[in-house]
């Protein structure tokens, strides 16, 4: 799906249903039949604009900042793979149909668990960065 036909289709979709669902919260009407009082009502309306709006901007757009992510990870990844790597030709012990420059011990876990702690400071200082920069 389109970045077009996400903002256009889902958005308004999100938008509409979590209208319709605090509209619902919010009626006129108490149990009794008797009228809600108009503080009251400001009151809803207040917390349903706290509710619809930033629910609405987070659906728009969390997939862009999960592929930011995912992009910042990957990004990572490559950066930390090659740290305390050593190759079996530097240790000296060769298995039998690899290439001598083959790690000794890939250690992948590590290499992801310490990716993922290092992209999310990274991710939040390009958010950052982005919020306070905007491109656009």
């Amino acid at each position: 799906m389109s970045q077009g036909t996400f903002y256009s289709i889902f958005v308004p979709f999100a938008l509409a249903s979590l209208t319709a669902l605090v509209t619902f919260i919010m009626r006129n009407e108490l149990a009794d039949g008797t009228e809600r009082p108009l503080r009251q009502r400001l009151q809803f309306s207040a917390v349903a604009f706290a509710l619809v709006l930033p629910a609405t901007l987070l659906a728009a757009f969390l997939p862009t900042w999960f592929a930011v992510y995912y992009i910042t990870w990957w990004v990572t990844l490559f950066a930390v793979l090659p740290f305390g790597i050593r190759s079996q030709h530097e240790v000296g012990e060769f298995v039998k149909g690899t290439d001598a420059g083959a790690p000794e011990t890939p250690a992948i876990q590590r290499k992801f668990i310490i990716t993922t702690l290092v992209s999310i400071p990274v991710y939040g200082v390009l958010v950052l960065a982005l919020y306070l920069f905007p491109i656009l």
